[in-house]
């Protein structure tokens, strides 16, 4: 089995201009920092640290989310042949 590496950067919108993306990329890094082991931390708080709206990280998960499925069927797919 072959593993590509998953690129975790660039979850900001494509619409964002570069120094808001920035910002998000920021904020998230904080929100890693600060998230204690096993426990979610709440969307708001999130929002809050980026700079944008709970509907915007609500978003950004569902995509990240989706990626994430993806890449597991692709693995199951490829050890279950």
């Amino acid at each position: 089995m072959s593993f590509r590496p998953y690129k975790t950067e660039g979850y900001a919108p494509k619409s964002v201009n570069r120094d808001k993306q920035d910002a998000i990329e920021l904020g998230l890094a904080v929100c890693e920092r600060l998230a204690r082991p096993g426990v979610p931390m709440p969307q708001e708080m999130i929002a809050d640290a980026c700079g944008m709206t709970k509907q915007g990280v609500a978003r950004i998960e569902t995509r990240a989310l989706k990626k994430l499925r993806t890449l597991c069927r692709a693995v199951v797919r490829e050890n279950f042949k």
